[in-house]
């Protein structure tokens, strides 16, 4: 005899529900069993390469198993990131990387193993709630502060390690479980899972978090930098605190970050390796108010939110901003040094071209991008002072790239709508999309950074 219960599993990545793997469970009672100096791109086999960054369309679950590419429009990120906030590749041509959605239907015995550690957590958990005649959702839900969770029994949710936070109204005593790793040495095998500093941390000392891929299935994992507050870098280098990152796809660069970004988010390769990705804050000396809570969700090869391989940060609104990394909006920031990172920008249905811009036209805070010349045993600046810098002469070292242009200075402007070079003007990308902002910086000078808005212009 058996009871055959139809159970539908889920390991949400956002505050929405998705699609979970249908499984049929059998209950018995017996046991049974790099760029050139002149800034060109180089184009081979569909891919595009820029710097140390390679664009390309990625390979879906792995190098056997690829993912479609379906046109139509881009898969959306976690929503609490799609109000705005902050921070292409240099070519010539148009954009030749696509995004895809792509549901993946999977049977009972592929979802336990290749997802077994999330799917024997829902698992153990819905055996539990059936022994008792109770059973939660295991939907995604939003707990205290905003925090993502799935919807458990408390006894349950403490039982796997979790924190209950907010009910779930579900009409059986269900909250909405939160999962944290809170200090140092730790090590999370769940998705969507908060890592917070220990009580007290001294510097010297070296604090990890060890990131277990759920599944192989699981090609990007995503860093929310809720809060995040580090020393602060010495001329543009992070040689006193920094957060680092190990074991990612060997083209997933990563640079190192320290001092102030609350609010940034980063997307980290993982589709070629089997893990786990290590994150690594070292410190060095005392500094007051050190602290950080960084949320860690994995993204599948075809799941939503999935962004374009070679993006460092995905944006799918049609309007935002994004910011440099260490920016601060009273002027006292500095962009950190050896910068090669690519911010994408989903292109929405309907919409055409994109326009950036840096504030009103006489702002002088919102971008600056320096760089120096040895003139007569003298540092000079490229840039006149106060104005715009276009093309690869004047921006040799640090520099945004926006359709296809390299862009510097202490103002943000290409010349095409706004003819002053001291006044911030409009830049426009109309690209096939993704939208591609590409930002590099050399190992010698730094400036303020940026902090850019951009909107989407319908066809």
């Amino acid at each position: 005899m058996h009871d055959t219960f139809s159970l539908s599993l889920s390991a949400p990545l956002g505050d929405e529900p998705r699609q979970g793997i249908h499984a049929v469970l059998v209950l018995v009672t017996e046991a049974g069993t790099d760029a050139s100096a002149d800034g060109e791109d180089e184009h081979k086999g569909g891919e595009r390469l820029s710097g140390n960054i390679r664009v390309q369309k990625h390979n879906g679950w792995n190098q056997d198993e690829a993912c479609r590419h379906t046109p139509g429009p881009f898969p959306q990120p976690h929503p609490r990131h799609d109000a705005p906030r902050q921070g292409g590749v240099e070519s010539t041509g148009g954009n030749s990387i696509q995004t895809h959605k792509e549901k993946q239907e999977v049977s009972y015995k592929q979802a336990t193993t290749r997802r077994w550690p999330v799917e024997v957590f829902y698992l153990k958990t819905f055996l539990g709630v059936v022994a008792r005649g109770a059973r939660a959702s295991g939907a995604a839900c939003v707990g205290e502060g905003g925090r993502g969770g799935v919807c458990l029994l408390e006894e349950e949710c403490v039982r796997g390690g979790g924190t209950p936070s907010l009910p779930c109204n579900e009409g059986n005593y269900a909250t909405c479980c939160l999962a944290f790793v809170r200090g140092c040495g730790g090590e999370t095998v769940t998705n969507r899972t908060y890592w917070t500093q220990p009580t007290r941390l001294t510097g010297g000392a070296t604090c990890t978090l060890r990131v277990q891929k759920i599944s192989t299935a699981i090609c990007y994992i995503r860093l929310d930098l809720h809060v995040f507050q580090l020393a602060p870098p010495t001329l543009g280098h992070c040689n006193r605190d920094h957060l680092a990152l190990s074991g990612q796809n060997i083209n997933s660069i990563v640079p190192r970050l320290c001092g102030t970004n609350s609010g940034q988010h980063l997307y980290v390769g993982v589709g070629r390796v089997l893990g786990p990705l290590e994150l690594v804050v070292t410190t060095l000396g005392e500094e007051p108010g050190r602290r950080w809570e960084i949320e860690v969700t994995q993204v599948e090869c075809c799941g939503e939110g999935a962004p374009p391989d070679g993006c460092l940060q995905y944006y799918a609104s049609p309007q935002g901003s994004f910011a440099s990394f260490n920016y601060l909006p009273n002027g006292s920031s500095q962009y950190l040094n050896n910068l090669n990172y690519v911010v994408c920008v989903a292109r929405a249905a309907a919409f055409c071209s994109i326009t950036y811009t840096a504030g009103d036209k006489m702002d002088n805070t919102t971008f600056q991008m320096v760089n120096f010349s040895l003139r007569d045993d003298m540092l000079t600046p490229t840039v006149t002072p106060g104005e715009a810098g276009v093309g690869v002469v004047p921006c040799r070292g640090d520099y945004v790239v926006m359709a296809g242009t390299r862009l510097c200075g202490d103002r943000l402007n290409d010349g095409s709508v706004e003819p002053q070079p001291t006044d911030n003007g409009p830049v426009t990308d109309s690209t096939s999309g993704p939208f591609l902002v590409q930002v590099m910086s050399d190992s010698q000078f730094i400036g303020r950074g940026f902090n850019l808005t951009y909107h989407q212009n319908p066809c």
